[in-house]
């Protein structure tokens, strides 16, 4: 059992070395971070939830489709009212949304939830 540890080790180890000297590189390089989108005018500069106290915000902002460096659509906000109303987990009684604009020329989004209260 031991050898057989120490027999898969050596080869592990080979071929990273054969890997490195072929390329140049590592096998262990570190990815590159992931490009920022840009914003402009007529993109989503922000998306902003206020009123929900148990869902964070990050949570929210999965649920929806906007994101930042997408192009401003109303059809697409109207989008997110409805997933957002109609997503069982999260029980909204009310979801409001107002825009306003950017520092950068883009659109923010405000999205004003009315949490239900708990079941007991």
């Amino acid at each position: 059992m031991a050898r057989n540890l120490i027999i898969i080790a050596c080869l592990c180890l080979s071929g990273a070395r054969l890997f490195s000297q072929q390329s140049g590189k590592t096998p262990f390089e570190p990815i590159p971070p992931a490009p920022v989108p840009t914003v402009g005018p007529g993109l989503i500069e922000g998306v902003d939830f206020r009123g929900s106290r148990r869902i964070p915000q990050d949570a929210l902002r999965g649920a929806i489709f906007s994101k930042i460096g997408d192009a401003y659509s109303e059809d697409a906000v109207r989008r997110d009212v409805m997933v957002l109303r109609n997503t069982n987990s999260y029980r909204f009684a009310d979801v409001r949304v107002s825009t306003e604009e950017g520092k950068k020329g883009g659109v923010i989004l405000h999205f004003v939830v009315t949490e239900q209260p708990p079941t007991r």
